[in-house]
C-alpha cells in the first residue's frame, strides 16, 4: 500500500511537471516586440541554463503548488479559482510590480507583457493542476472548515508593515551590497549608510514606500487565502506559505537578457530569505489569529 501511494505522488508530480512546462511554454509566447531584447540583444529564453537545470526549476515550483493544491479543503471550480488567483499573484503579478516601479532599468513594455504570459501560463495550467490532484470534484474534504473572517487589522496594516521592514532590511543589506546592483538601478555605484539611503528614496522615490506597503497586502491577503483553505497546524501552514512564497524567487535562477548575473543572483538571495521569513511568519500569526 505504501508502495502503490508512493508511485502515485511520483507520476502525479511528474505529470504536474510536464503540464506546468507545457504551459509555461505556451504563456512565454506573450513576450514578443520590443520587451524580447536588450541592450545586449538577448532573447527571452533560457539561454545559459541546461535542459536539467529548466526541469529542476519547474520541478520545484510544481512540488510547491502541488503540496498546495493536495492539502486544500476546497474542491471543485471554487479551487480551481483559488489556485488560479494564488499562482497568478505570486509568480507574476506581484513580483512585476518592482518591474514596473523600476521600468527604466528594463525594456518598454515588459512588465505588461509578463503579466500576459503570467495569466496564460496560470489559466492552463489551474484546472489542470486541481485535475491531477483529484480536487477537481466538488466534494468534502476531511478537515474543511468555514470561511474566516479577514483579520483586517493584521492584513491591512500590522503585516505589510512588518513586509515593508523585510523589503527595506534585506534590500539593503543583501541586496544593495553589490557593487553591479547599485549601477544596474541608479547609474552610480555610490552606496550611503542605510538611514541616509532611506532618505535619499523619500526624497528620490517616495512612491516606492507606497507600492511596496500595498504588495504587503496583497502578500497577506494570499497567506491569509493559503492558510484559510489548507489543513494542518501552525507550523504547517507556516512552512506551506513560506514555500509558496518563494516560487517567483525560483525564476531568478534563470538567465535572462534583462539583468547581468550579479544582479539577478543578488536579487535570488535577497528575495529568497526574505520571502521565506515573512511567508513562514504570515503563516504562523494568521493561523493563530483565525483560530482565536
Amino acid at each position: 500500500m505504501k508502495l502503490r501511494m508512493i508511485w502515485s505522488i511520483f507520476w502525479r508530480l511528474a505529470v504536474t511537471t510536464i503540464v506546468l512546462s507545457i504551459s509555461f511554454a505556451i504563456g512565454s509566447q506573450f513576450i514578443v516586440g520590443d520587451a524580447t531584447s536588450s541592450n545586449t540583444g538577448g532573447s527571452f529564453d533560457t539561454q545559459g541554463l541546461t535542459p536539467i537545470g529548466l526541469v529542476a526549476i519547474i520541478s520545484v515550483q510544481a512540488i510547491i503548488f502541488s503540496l498546495f493544491v493536495y492539502q486544500s479543503t476546497w474542491t471543485g471550480w471554487k479551487m480551481v479559482f483559488c489556485y488560479f488567483f494564488v499562482h497568478f499573484f505570486v509568480s507574476t503579478v506581484l513580483p512585476q510590480m518592482d518591474t514596473w516601479f523600476f521600468a527604466g532599468a528594463f525594456p518598454s513594455g515588459l512588465a505588461l507583457q509578463v503579466v500576459w504570459m503570467g495569466l496564460i501560463t496560470a489559466m492552463l495550467f489551474s484546472p489542470m493542476v486541481v485535475l491531477i490532484w483529484r480536487r477537481i470534484k466538488a466534494t468534502q474534504v476531511d478537515g474543511q472548515k468555514p470561511q474566516a473572517v479577514i483579520p483586517w487589522f493584521g492584513v491591512g496594516l500590522v503585516f505589510p508593515t512588518v513586509y515593508l521592514v523585510i523589503y527595506f532590511l534585506f534590500g539593503y543589506f543583501m541586496a544593495w551590497q553589490v557593487e553591479e546592483l547599485r549601477f544596474f538601478y541608479s547609474g552610480s555605484v555610490e552606496k550611503l549608510p542605510f538611514f541616509m539611503h532611506l532618505e535619499d528614496i523619500a526624497r528620490t522615490n517616495p512612491g516606492l514606500f507606497a507600492v511596496q506597503l500595498f504588495r504587503g497586502v496583497l502578500w497577506s491577503l494570499l497567506g491569509w487565502l493559503i492558510v484559510i483553505t489548507t489543513q494542518g497546524g501552525h507550523l504547517r501552514k507556516a512552512l506551506l506559505v513560506a514555500a509558496i512564497f518563494t516560487v517567483p524567487v525560483t525564476l531568478l535562477l534563470m538567465p535572462n537578457p534583462y539583468m547581468p548575473e550579479p544582479v539577478r543572483m543578488a536579487h535570488f538571495w535577497e528575495t529568497l530569505v526574505s520571502n521565506l521569513i515573512f511567508g513562514f511568519v504570515l503563516g504562523w500569526f494568521l493561523e493563530r489569529l483565525l483560530q482565536k
